[in-house]
């Protein structure tokens, strides 16, 4: 006899905004995953909500520490062209993070995934102007990463702690966990189990804490 020691998580999405598909999906699985990177915390407690009637567990990802490009356009940008990232709510290029604190001229971040590479080539004013290393289409939601090092900005976005705050997800996975701290800041705001996910080179450094401290990694 073999005894299947796997669970399914299934990610909710747009497929599933039909009920009949939502359904299905949930009678096979054993986890309902909720990505809130793009939600907010109105949209997530709607869809909590929606997922608790099936009487599955629930589970929140987490954002995490992560970058992203704000903007509104596109722009495409050959080997060699600049770009001005602003600090402000109005500029046409920005971060969702103070990426103006933490770098300085000669950094170079990366987009989409590591493959695309922008260069700092000046800092002032609340500006920053980057190089682009690549040919790249600047859009909104883009990931921003460092090379061999992650942001240190807390564990959980404003967003994340206002969504835990309005639900009662059964799980949390926690994006992007660096050490056993980033556990201990996310137990304040939530009594779901914490997930940890491993994703930056800290979280490997510290795995040994980060398993002491967490309800299980994924």
């Amino acid at each position: 006899m073999v005894f299947l020691m796997v669970k399914v998580i299934s990610t909710f999405g747009p497929s599933m905004y039909d009920e009949k598909v939502l359904k299905r999906v949930c009678a096979e699985s054993d986890v309902m995953r909720l990505n809130i990177s793009h939600q907010r915390a109105r949209e997530a407690a709607e869809s909590i909500a929606r997922l608790d009637r099936y009487g599955k567990p629930v589970m929140v990802d987490t954002s995490g520490p992560e970058v992203r490009v704000r903007t509104s356009e596109k722009l495409v940008l050959r080997k060699g062209d600049t770009i001005t990232f602003g600090t402000s709510g109005n500029s046409r290029f920005r971060f969702d993070q103070d990426l103006y604190s933490h770098l300085k001229k000669g950094d170079r971040i990366y987009l989409e995934d590591g493959l695309i590479c922008l260069h700092m080539a000046s800092k002032g004013n609340g500006k920053m102007q980057f190089k682009a290393m690549d040919e790249v289409m600047v859009r909104d939601n883009m990931g921003v990463n460092l090379k061999g090092r992650s942001f240190m900005f807390p564990i959980l976005k404003k967003n994340d702690i206002e969504i835990l705050h309005a639900s009662e997800p059964a799980f949390v996975a926690l994006s992007y966990t660096r050490n056993a701290d980033d556990i201990r800041q996310a137990r304040k705001h939530t009594s779901a189990k914490i997930i940890v996910k491993i994703e930056n080179p800290e979280g490997v450094k510290n795995i040994h804490e980060i398993l002491e401290e967490a309800d299980g990694v994924m």
